[in-house]
C-alpha cells in the first residue's frame, strides 16, 4: 500500500507517472495506447525521478521493447504464412485456367485464330 509523502503533493506528476507504472490493468494491457502510456511515464520518471525510478522505467522499457519485438516476429511469421496460403490458394484455382489459356495461345498461333 503506498502512503502519501510530502514530495507527493509537491510534484503530483511524478507520483502520477509512479502510479502509471505500477498499475496492474496496464502493464496487462496489449494497445497500443497503454505502451505509449507506459512509455511517456517511463520518460518522465527517467527525466525527473529518483534513481530507483530511473532504474524502474528502465526495466519496463526493456520489458516493453522485448515484447514489441516478439510480437513484431510473431506478426511477421503470420504474414508469411498468409502469403504461402494465398499462393497455394491462387495455384490450385487459377492453375488449371492458366494452363488452358496457354493451351487456347499456342494452338490460336499454330492454327492462326
Amino acid at each position: 500500500m503506498h502512503t502519501s509523502t510530502t514530495s507527493d503533493f509537491l510534484h503530483p506528476e511524478l507520483h502520477a507517472a509512479r502510479e502509471t507504472v505500477r498499475y496492474p490493468a496496464l502493464l496487462r494491457s496489449r494497445s497500443a495506447r497503454s505502451r505509449a502510456r507506459l512509455r511517456e511515464a517511463c520518460a518522465y520518471l527517467k527525466r525527473s525521478g529518483d534513481w530507483i525510478d530511473h532504474r524502474q522505467a528502465e526495466w519496463l522499457e526493456q520489458a516493453l521493447d522485448a515484447e514489441e519485438e516478439r510480437a513484431r516476429d510473431l506478426w511477421i511469421k503470420i504474414g508469411g504464412g498468409a502469403i504461402w496460403c494465398v499462393v497455394i490458394f491462387g495455384t490450385v484455382i487459377m492453375g488449371p485456367t492458366l494452363v488452358a489459356m496457354l493451351i487456347r495461345g499456342a494452338a490460336g498461333m499454330v492454327w492462326g485464330q
